[in-house]
């Protein structure tokens, strides 16, 4: 038989975080970064579980569209009993009103130079993120246009070989003839919707060629491949590599191959490379860099990458 309960006004649990959050605030104002306590996270994950639950059974029972306010009334209503049992023989608890007003006062005014600093942010344009306002997106071209410029060495991002030289490093070492890190010491180039050898059919998204290295990047994000378009695209880098070490990178979301590659073992330089695989790469040049535009430019495209991930 459920433990009997005794309806707690829902300002309660919400006067409650502010007291909590207070007193671990003010435990360490020397580290205002510093991570969430465990307590609050615990709270935090206990109610979004207990979010939607309860509001899966509220659009159940309430077919017809209520205010935001209504909904959350009746959602707190149901909500607090279930989190806060109380033996049936125990009194309801005297809450102090007026003290945790004064709580929630002084969370606000804590809360008050944080709002200002992200003001004054904003009015200088420093929360512009240009990728989400040149609408990359899904679109497989756009975003090829702006990986091919970070593995450009002569991109005006500034870093050089060195991004695409991080993500070279990831490959396994036996595979044959593929590039390895220090094939970019020498010179290349990076083109973009590249028709090696003047076929339309068999145009290579990314495309870098230099002295020490030949190799096609294959972009997917929610298509597939078609036509067997990696087996064209193998067939012409290895005629064009002369001697050069060369390969094909298959980049998808999950970094898996077709089904007929999968078991091609080290003979067939075919490489499949996650999306999170190129946000490692970026990550450890970020890593580098003091705090100037192209490290927001980079933080800003990792943060895009991982919205379609």
């Amino acid at each position: 038989m459920p433990t009997p309960t005794v309806p707690v006004s829902p300002l309660a649990g919400l006067a409650d975080f502010f007291t909590t959050w207070r007193c671990i605030h003010l435990t360490a104002p020397e580290n205002p970064s510093a991570e969430p306590a465990p307590e609050l996270a615990v709270q935090l994950g206990r109610f979004f579980t207990a979010w939607a639950e309860n509001h899966n059974a509220l659009f159940r029972d309430t077919p017809i569209p209520e205010s935001l306010a209504d909904q959350l009334q009746r959602f707190f209503a149901a909500w607090q009993p279930l989190h806060t049992p109380i033996d049936h023989k125990q009194s309801v608890p005297t809450i102090d009103w007026a003290a945790r007003v004064i709580e929630m006062t002084l969370f606000f005014e804590d809360f008050r130079p944080a709002l200002q600093a992200q003001a004054a942010l904003h009015s200088q344009g420093s929360l512009i993120n240009v990728w989400e306002v040149s609408g990359l997106g899904w679109n497989e071209l756009r975003n090829s246009k702006v990986l091919a410029w970070l593995l450009d060495c002569r991109g005006t991002h500034g870093q050089g070989a060195k991004i695409l030289a991080t993500l070279l490093e990831g490959i396994p070492s036996d595979i044959k003839d593929f590039p390895k890190s220090g094939t970019t010491d020498l010179p290349y180039w990076t083109r973009v919707e590249s028709c090696p050898l003047g076929e339309k059919d068999s145009r290579v998204d990314i495309e870098i060629d230099g002295e020490g290295l030949l190799l096609f990047i294959e972009i997917k994000i929610g298509a597939v491949e078609t036509a067997k378009q990696l087996d064209r695209y193998l067939a012409i880098a290895k005629a064009r590599a002369r001697g050069r070490p060369w390969g094909v990178i298959y980049l998808t979301r999950y970094g898996q191959l077709p089904s007929r590659y999968q078991d091609a073992g080290t003979d067939v330089p075919l490489i499949p490379v996650s999306w999170s695989d190129v946000i490692k790469a970026i990550e450890r040049q970020i890593e580098t860099l003091p705090d100037c535009f192209t490290k927001i430019v980079l933080r800003q495209f990792v943060e895009h990458i991982q919205s379609f991930l």
